[in-house]
């Protein structure tokens, strides 16, 4: 193979609601989280005006007329709000309806610098983005400046929508437009190929730099810009340079969000002067020119991709080395290649009086996706072939399906009447693609967030970021929607292994934290709440809720962060805690309310656990571990609602019983539970419940307790007649005193129906044969059902345990394809049937 290249020649170029939907995009996520903890205000930065703009009608078709409020314009940048409503008229009458969140894209160490590193200010903005109302698979990114607004929309019913300053008629910097990308009168010329270059997979092996997993890392893939001289001729000023760059990159960085990819920009250079790439005539001779000046000087500065935006009046477009992340430069003199982590773009457009900002972002995003492994959705060498039909292929294969809604943003469907449709993202196989290389990827230093939620009454925090270590602790935390590490808050860990219990950027996970009215003030005093409890159990003002989609079938371990102040709260009303050892914590299932204001009323033992202190977590004992200035609580839990900590002298919280194990497995057609214990204190009896739902459980046993022990006990219980399907198996312990807690819950699927055989398949004769074994005895229905799924055969057989066999007469079934499900209790399984 050879280093590829890839180049593109520019021609023309409200509610606060409980849980959120599943299957959201993360700005949809976003915005709901947002608004747990503020209110979206209303902002009418534009409104409607009817000035004479026929001066526009040779580049667009339709179009809205906008005038800025500057005033609110100045509030905006300067204020920093953290959430906005804003409606714009749309062309054909409709309003633009968009709820934006403020998220900096600048990393903490952004700078602006010359050629000669000499620091430029860096200019007044304010980044929003979000989603539209009443638009599914939505984005919206608007970018605020001082003297300036860019924005762009996006979504599958409406395709792009553009707001641009007037670019013919600007007035006093007032006047704005606001259009549907699809009427735009400019052609968008432009061709691709990819150069045919010497392959840097024979040198991968050697040249990757650093460890740590980029994509899992809870870091952002930071980039390092670079405008040349042209750009800088072209707009004026270094500031004008800066906004423009970081207004398109703001909407980008959506794009890839909405992929599950963080991004940010951590440098921009620009050349003030004569920079060498003025002469230069083709995408690929500025490209290898940029890697010569950069080298790995962008790696110093802590970016790990380098991409050079140019203004070039020869309408070139743009060129990326594909799948250079995290790759040192290197030089093959031998055909002049410099290559490593670097792109090319360049902005010119055929129209210059009309410049296209869209494209600009389309450009960008492609040419970043390349470096990140990305080939064009016209490539033959995608598994089952090039993905659209928008141009020509690249290889020898067939074309691929026509897009549906517009398309993605590794194809060339802009040259189309299909176009592109940013809320459609990269599309599943590239996007799957760059993830899957991004997980390989070792050029980022693992980082874990180690701020704790301060300790301020009624304070909610929801986690909007997750990452997993090298250790397989996936950490949940608000990164108060900036890409600045130092205030980012760490909610919950979880070393869940195997266990999905969901994820927040598709909404099917939910992590908060939260405070109560009373914080700062002494710990809460839990009176009579609805599970038994001293006289003196006062708790945290802190607690935690982690809502998923599927509770986990096994434990999974936690570490709930707390602060000094959390503990003080405690040692104020509790003088005899003398160390973070002494505290208890507790788990509260759901739909247990663990906010201390509520008194605990409604909450039974059986919704309750409580962890005493001890060397090693479990399901029952908590570990304490030093967290810089701030403490962890480590525990498990095999199910989730809430929990926090706190302390009582005299309740009944100290562990009765210290479970060591707790399993179940097969034993044949039974299952066995097994558990073990290292204590036992007034242990009366264990009871083991069944259910198949996981939420309605009826006891199907009993087992005696030591009373007390301090030595290993083991117990087991077999379950003669489990159900076809999934079981779940509650384990809980009563002591003598009639206290009851609930140790934990198991599942395992039980199989009844085996060794099934249908045949003979295809069906030449009129008489199909089916062999099956069966570990328990009972009615076995066969249903036959067309393509259509209308029913054509039935019948119902009483099985014996073991070897069964039937058979049944199709002479009146015509040839064609069919399905056989043959059902057995809760147990389906289905074959296809063709019949010649």
């Amino acid at each position: 193979m050879k280093p590829i290249v890839t180049g593109m020649v520019l021609i023309a170029l409200f509610t606060n609601v409980l849980c959120y939907a599943q299957n959201n995009t993360p700005m949809e996520v976003l915005v709901n989280i947002a608004n747990d903890n503020a209110r979206f205000i209303p902002k009418q930065i534009f409104i409607e005006d009817h000035r004479n703009t026929d001066y526009l009608d040779s580049y667009l078709t339709n179009y809205a007329t906008l005038k800025l409020n500057e005033s609110l314009l100045n509030e905006i940048v300067t204020q920093e709000l953290p959430n906005i409503a804003v409606a714009l008229p749309l062309p054909d009458g409709k309003s633009l309806n968009a709820r934006l969140v403020n998220f900096d894209i600048r990393t903490e160490e952004f700078s602006v610098v010359d050629q000669f590193d000499n620091e430029l200010e860096i200019p007044d903005a304010q980044f929003y983005r979000g989603v539209l109302d009443r638009e599914s698979d939505a984005m919206a990114g608007i970018s605020f400046f001082r003297d300036r607004v860019y924005g762009l929309f996006s979504s599958l019913s409406k395709g792009n929508i553009i707001l641009a300053q007037d670019p013919i008629n600007p007035g006093n910097g007032e006047n704005y437009i606001l259009y549907y990308e699809r009427d735009l009168l400019i052609d968008r010329e432009k061709s691709c190929g990819t150069d045919d270059l010497k392959p840097f997979d024979d040198y991968q092996s050697v040249t990757s730099r650093s460890t740590g997993n980029v994509y899992s890392s809870c870091e952002d893939i930071e980039v390092y810009i670079e405008a040349t001289n042209k750009l800088y001729q072209k707009m004026g000023s270094s500031t004008a340079v800066t906004n423009y760059i970081t207004a398109f990159f703001n909407s980008v960085s959506i794009i890839y969000r909405n992929e599950g990819i963080y991004t940010s920009i951590k440098r921009i250079k620009v050349n003030t002067t004569e920079d060498g790439y003025t002469n230069l005539t083709t995408s690929f001779d500025n490209l290898n020119k940029f890697g010569e000046n950069t080298k790995n000087n962008y790696q110093q500065y802590g970016a790990e991709l380098a991409h050079l935006v140019d203004y070039n009046e020869n309408n070139l477009g743009g060129v990326a080395w594909i799948n250079a992340m995290c790759i040192n430069y290197i030089y093959y003199p031998s055909q002049n290649y410099h290559y490593g982590g670097y792109a090319y773009s360049s902005i010119n457009n055929t129209h210059e009086d009309f410049p296209d900002y869209s494209l600009t972002v389309f450009m960008f995003a492609h040419e970043m996706g390349h470096n990140l492994g990305s080939q064009h959705t016209q490539w033959c060498g995608w598994t089952g072939g090039p993905i659209d039909n928008c141009v020509s292929v690249e290889g020898t294969c067939d074309p691929g399906p026509a897009p549906v809604n517009g398309g993605t943003i590794m194809s060339y469907c802009h040259l189309t009447e299909y176009g592109i449709n940013y809320s459609e993202g990269f599309g599943e196989i590239p996007g799957n693609h760059i993830r899957s290389i991004l997980q390989s990827k070792t050029c980022k230093e693992e980082y874990v967030p180690k701020g704790v939620v301060n300790c301020n009454p009624n304070t909610t925090v929801t986690a909007n970021r997750e990452c997993t270590d090298e250790d397989g602790w996936t950490h949940y935390y608000f990164d108060n929607n900036s890409t600045d590490e130092d205030d980012d808050d760490l909610l919950l860990s979880v070393l869940k292994g195997s266990e999905d219990i969901g994820d927040l950027d598709d909404g099917s996970l939910i992590v908060r934290v939260k405070t109560s009215s009373n914080a700062g003030n002494g710990a809460t005093h839990i009176v009579d709440p609805g599970y038994s409890a001293g006289d003196d159990w006062y708790v945290m003002n802190r607690w935690f809720e982690l809502i998923p989609t599927e509770e986990p079938n096994n434990p999974v371990t936690v570490r709930f962060p707390y602060t000094t102040e959390d503990y003080m709260d405690v040692i104020m009303t509790q003088p005899a805690v003398n160390a973070h050892q002494d505290l208890i914590f507790y788990k509260i299932n759901t739909p247990g309310n663990p906010d201390p204001d509520s008194g605990h009323k409604n909450i039974t033992n059986d919704q309750i656990t409580f962890y005493e202190n001890g060397t090693t977590a479990s399901l029952n004992a908590w570990k304490y571990i030093k967290n810089g200035t701030s403490h962890m609580a480590e525990f498990q839990v095999s199910s989730f609602s809430g929990g926090g900590g706190g302390f009582s002298e005299t309740s009944q919280s100290a562990v009765p019983v210290e479970i060591l194990t707790y399993d179940v497995q097969k034993e044949g057609k039974f299952v066995s539970a097994n558990w073990s214990t290292s204590l036992e204190i007034n242990n009366e009896y264990f009871t083991v419940e069944r259910s198949s739902d996981g939420k309605v459980f009826e006891e199907i046993g009993r087992i005696s307790g030591q009373g007390n022990s301090s030595e290993l006990q083991e117990y087991s219980f077999l379950d003669r007649n489990p159900n076809a399907g999934i079981n779940y198996y509650r384990l809980s312990q009563t002591d003598f005193d009639g206290t009851h807690v609930v140790i934990g819950v198991r599942s395992i699927k039980m199989d009844f129906i085996r060794e099934i055989n249908v045949f003979p398949n295809p069906l030449a004769s009129d008489q199909l044969n089916i062999n099956y074994s069966l570990t328990n005895a009972e009615d076995i229905s066969v249903v036959i059902r067309n393509i259509e799924g209308r029913m054509i055969y039935q019948t119902q057989k009483t099985s014996e345990i073991g070897k069964n066999q039937m058979s049944m007469d199709l002479s009146h079934v015509d040839a064609g394809i069919y399905i056989v499900q043959i059902v057995s209790g809760k147990e389906t399984y289905t074959q296809k049937l063709i019949k010649d």
